[in-house]
């Protein structure tokens, strides 16, 4: 018996309907071709741009902390960590080169 690898051979196994496999499956029926090469070359990201994503996160910090901003420094304080933590993710995936990889 054959194991369910992806999608267009789910409709292969035993006791499948077959409804929700081939080409209704297939990515290409929800993202357009400017979308899948988008995300084809995210690992292409320059190391320059994310330093300057890590750079503007922690000015955005820098910039709540000083006085006399009123209520707009807690949104200020917010977007930065927000910013940070999502370009340290970045980072991280991309100094490791676990994305872009085909396996």
């Amino acid at each position: 018996m054959r194991t369910l690898q992806n999608a267009h051979n789910a409709s292969e196994l035993p006791n499948r309907h077959g409804h929700d496999t081939g080409a209704a499956a297939a990515s290409a029926r929800f993202f357009s071709q400017s979308t899948a090469r988008l995300a084809s070359h995210y690992f292409d990201v320059s190391w320059t741009r994310v330093i300057l994503n890590i750079l503007g996160a922690l000015g955005l910090i820098a910039v709540s902390r000083v006085p006399g901003l009123g209520g707009f420094a807690p949104f200020l304080l917010i977007t930065g960590l927000v910013w940070a933590a999502v370009s340290g993710r970045v980072a991280m995936v991309k100094a490791t080169g676990r994305l872009g990889r085909r396996g």
